[in-house]
């Protein structure tokens, strides 16, 4: 049975508690298998930015975001949520994020779909999904749509058609998902970073034979696509001619 995991950043148990409830009920119903986290139930600290994690390999930070990262891991998909603050993710949800910086470089998670939740008062959805967007290319993830709610339509139940993209990468594998050419961008912006590091994540690329492929997984890559990876690999492998870490100091 594959599990989902679902990360609630809201500090009161509100609508976006209420929109992961019935995501949780929904996924049950079509045999998935649920964990949810409440982030505010464990310690995250802020990022340092001193890069250890890419360059070691581990964190310098001693809390509980290790272990959520490892849940993230084990799990088959994520589903993740954040009330809109300012037009933006809260901050207990940015703490975290910052804290997986690490996965830019090392996209060790980007098997796995990822939907995203937020609800809001008033405004704000628009920023937000383009914030969660964001996310999603960082960790190279499948965007796997999104839940929102503001007021307006708050008492909405969730449909299992605003989930049905995730079910569906998740019964059918990522090969399905078609990264657009922006995602195919930063894939190769990262391949050359790595390519040119001295870091783990060159070790991790290496090792996961990253360097040879033109996405992250096999998914669909049409022919342009793949002439575009290829064609953007070459230009940013001439264009940074510095090692990265060179640059880091």
């Amino acid at each position: 049975m594959k599990t989902v995991l679902i990360i609630n950043s809201s500090a009161k148990k509100g609508n976006t508690c209420n929109l992961l409830s019935q995501i949780e009920n929904l996924l049950k119903d079509h045999g998935f298998s649920t964990e949810i986290i409440n982030l505010f139930d464990y310690k995250t600290e802020d990022c340092l930015g001193c890069q250890k994690c890419v360059l070691c390999g581990s964190c310098c930070i001693c809390d509980d975001v290790p272990s959520l990262m490892q849940k993230m891991l084990s799990c088959d998909g994520i589903v993740l949520s954040s009330p809109v603050y300012i037009e933006n993710v809260c901050g207990k949800l940015k703490t975290f994020m910052d804290r997986t910086y690490g996965w830019y470089h090392m996209p060790m998670i980007a098997d796995k779909p990822v939907l995203y939740t937020a609800a809001s008062y008033a405004t704000g959805i628009r920023q937000i999904k383009q914030a969660f967007r964001s996310i999603s290319i960082s960790w190279g993830t499948p965007h796997a749509g999104s839940v929102t709610r503001t007021v307006r339509d708050i008492n909405k139940p969730v449909q299992i058609s605003e989930i049905k993209k995730l079910i569906k990468v998740l019964n059918e594998g990522n090969q399905i998902y078609s990264p657009s050419f922006y995602e195919i961008n930063i894939f190769n912006v990262k391949k050359v970073m790595a390519q040119k590091s001295q870091g783990c994540d060159h070790e991790y690329w290496a090792n996961h034979a990253l360097f040879d492929k033109m996405y992250y997984y096999n998914c669909k890559l049409s022919f342009a696509k793949n002439a575009f990876s290829k064609i953007v690999f070459i230009i940013l492998m001439r264009a940074m001619g510095t090692s990265r870490d060179a640059l880091c100091v």
